[in-house]
């Protein structure tokens, strides 16, 4: 197990994080929709998370077991560190996009972390969760256009930011009572 965090701490914290942001979307669609419209193509929030997503993969690299790889760890430490800067030097377009996909890859793997020792059935929703993160992830980093053809969708006018606020809000509640009644 990676990380130490119960299935029922990462639900409610998850759950929170759902409903606060959903219904920040419900309350503000325009002041959101402006936020989130230009952070595909933002250099400094693309180079603050994609420094986060570093410094984050070598915690993990350096606190993970990795049996018959653990001679090449000081490697791997400096691939990803080098990996991670020239990422932000050399493909500056779509930074946040790519960083995101880091990140979210990342707290996928936190999440399963977090359902691996759970016997109760729906931690498979979390498990879910996970998945998608890992998929919306990879493909933010492959194709990171993506992103900002999600947020065009999901944002494009206040009725239909309200409303994946208010999906948001819905799922974020869901996860929450199943963290304070489940897990």
């Amino acid at each position: 197990m990676t990380y130490h965090l119960s299935l029922k701490v990462v639900a409610i914290i998850l759950g929170l994080l759902g409903i606060t942001t959903g219904l920040i979307a419900m309350m503000r669609p325009g002041a959101v929709r402006r936020a989130l419209v230009g952070l595909p193509r933002n250099f400094r929030a693309g180079a603050i998370t994609m420094a986060i997503g570093i410094i984050w993969m070598d915690i993990l690299v350096f606190n993970v077991d990795l049996t018959e790889m653990a001679q090449y760890r000081t490697w791997l430490l400096i691939f990803f560190s080098a990996l991670g800067v020239m990422t932000i030097i050399y493909l500056p377009d779509f930074l946040f996009a790519r960083a995101l996909g880091v990140i979210l890859l990342l707290a996928a793997e936190l999440l399963f972390s977090a359902t691996f020792p759970a016997l109760h059935p729906a931690r498979h929703v979390i498990t879910i969760i996970g998945y998608i993160w890992a998929i919306a992830g990879m493909c933010f980093v492959v194709a990171p256009y993506l992103l900002r053809d999600l947020i065009g969708i999901t944002h494009r006018d206040d009725a239909t930011a309200r409303r994946t606020g208010a999906i948001r809000s819905a799922l974020g509640l869901v996860i929450l009572a199943l963290g304070i009644t489940c897990f």
